[in-house]
């Protein structure tokens, strides 16, 4: 065996330590069966930008400072000249080659040839290993033997660096499985992965907490299993659409626990991507809101008897008015119809909607106010007269802002004789400070009046109202509440949607609509 290969064998008897303790041992073999005075090890970074010193050790056995560098600006050429060969040699005529330059200004003398030899990996330049003989050596030139021994410890500073990488990437993975253990050990949440046919494949430790069954014993089983008979095509939805969008879906369901009780859970559902594009399961992510849900029950429920409450209220306050006026029987609730009808044909949200029908219902509150022979004069209303009957919008106003509501009713009836253009009473509103609910009752109240019967003069007809409305749209009334009036009448059949808590009657005989 000759002095190259007992050298090798002896390094890879020794390997591995510390990086650096193997770094260390294989320059130090280099000065073992070659004459040089200093050997190092650069690294290259990942965009080949530039060689960092990892270690440099001269003859003497000293170590110097690894703060060197040679960035690829300062010599693109010898950048260029790495990656289109594995080794290279700096002969002393290169005396300003940048290389030379740092390494002779690092050491403070002459360097003769420097043998360079490239570290790669998979085809990745990782660095190079420097070396140069002594001047006093014969020959000066690298041998061939001498370029294979650099050569070999080059593939065993490669297989370190990779060993220890390896290592690293390890640990770190090591780490990371602690700290993600940890965390779903003590995460609330619950997380469980399903399967394309919905079988469940694993599940955080959180399924013992929060619906009392170990998460073994859910493994294998359907997630139907678990799930409220009542909730499970809204869930069977869910997953497809998570499965044919690629959506995050969250949904709300019952889950059956250990001890024979429902729980309310929300999940948000995603698909579990393989790197090759294929949906190989589905991830919940779920949290207990039983409590929530069992909140939003009560709150929901005291808002519908309120909300049975004050329709009864209304209904009585309005049939007040109607008592009093037997001609405009009726009006208010189809005022309150059709306003409703309008609202819907442009989109206002429930909420919205059920506003506009209670003020609706009401919009003539204040007329109790005035006398009734006033109310039911047959003939022509004097001046004064006219100017009591104005004043019932803003007694309706006082009437109203005494009811305790989520609705703006006082301000939307003391409006709707206000007109967009500022022509309307009683404190002469324009466009911009008009709510979109008076103006809907504003129109839907000429409507069924023109349409209607009136102690002072005869009904005038769904066509000539149509054409009043159509006339003054965008001058005194607001034009798309008009273009909905006419599609809602001409277009559409309408009705008072009677539910399980409406207190409203239907709508009066009194006028037809298309």
């Amino acid at each position: 065996m000759n002095q190259w290969e007992q050298s090798i064998n002896k390094l890879e008897q020794h390997m591995p330590k510390s990086l650096y303790e193997d770094i260390q041992i294989l320059l130090q073999e280099i000065s073992q069966v070659v004459d040089v005075s200093f050997s190092s090890l650069w690294l290259c970074s990942q965009n080949m930008a530039r060689l960092q010193c990892y270690q440099l050790l001269t003859s003497d056995g000293n170590t110097l400072s690894n703060n060197l560098c040679i960035s690829s600006n300062m010599a693109p050429g010898f950048f260029q000249e790495m990656e289109e060969t594995s080794f290279l040699e700096i002969s002393s005529e290169e005396s300003t080659h940048p290389f030379r330059t740092i390494l002779e200004s690092s050491l403070h003398h002459h360097v003769s040839t420097i043998f360079v030899h490239i570290l790669r990996r998979r085809g990745v330049i990782l660095g190079v290993i420097a070396s140069s003989k002594k001047t006093t050596c014969h020959p000066l030139n690298w041998t061939k033997e001498e370029k294979l021994t650099v050569g070999y410890i080059g593939k065993l500073a490669t297989l370190s660096f990779w060993h220890h990488h390896q290592k690293e990437v390890k640990r770190q993975l090591i780490q990371k499985e602690r700290r993600l253990e940890t965390l779903t050990k003590n995460m609330s949440d619950l997380i469980t992965e399903v399967s394309l046919d919905l079988r469940i494949l694993q599940t955080t430790p959180s399924s013992s907490d929060m619906l009392g069954y170990p998460p073994e014993e859910r493994l294998g089983r359907s997630i139907f299993e678990f799930v409220h008979p009542k909730d499970q095509q809204s869930l069977k939805d869910t997953l497809q659409r998570i499965l044919l969008e690629g959506a995050e879906i969250t949904n709300t369901y019952r889950v059956l626990n250990s001890s024979g009780e429902y729980v309310y859970l929300e999940s948000i559902g995603r698909r579990n991507i393989e790197s090759s594009g294929k949906v190989v399961s589905i991830i919940f992510t779920s949290r207990n809101v039983t409590e929530r849900v069992l909140v939003n029950q009560k709150l929901n429920k005291s808002y519908l008897e309120a909300k049975k409450n004050i329709y009864g209220f209304i209904n009585t306050l309005g049939s007040i008015v109607e008592a009093r006026d037997p001609y405009t029987a009726g009006h208010q609730q189809n005022v309150a119809s059709l306003a409703k009808a309008i609202g819907k044909k442009m989109g206002l949200k429930q909420k919205e909607l059920e506003g506009l029908e209670l003020a609706a219902l009401v919009h003539d509150i204040g007329k109790i106010y005035i006398p009734t022979e006033i109310l039911c004069k047959p003939g022509k209303i004097m001046p004064i007269e006219y100017k009591m009957i104005q004043e019932h919008a803003c007694h309706g106003k006082k009437l109203l802002e005494s009811v305790s509501s989520t609705w703006p009713l006082a301000t939307i009836v003391s409006q709707h004789h206000e007109r967009i253009d500022g022509s309307g009473y009683p404190l002469g509103l324009a466009n911009k400070d008009l709510l979109i609910e008076s103006k809907i009752v504003a129109v839907a109240d000429v409507f069924d009046a023109m349409a209607s019967h009136r102690p002072y003069r005869p009904a005038l007809g769904t066509e000539k109202a149509l054409e009043e409305l159509i006339s003054k749209a965008n001058i005194i009334y607001d034009k798309e509440v008009v273009d909905a009036l006419v599609s809602v009448v001409t277009k559409d059949c309408i009705t008072i949607e009677q539910d399980d808590l409406s207190m409203i009657k239907p709508l009066s005989t009194a006028v037809s609509y298309g």
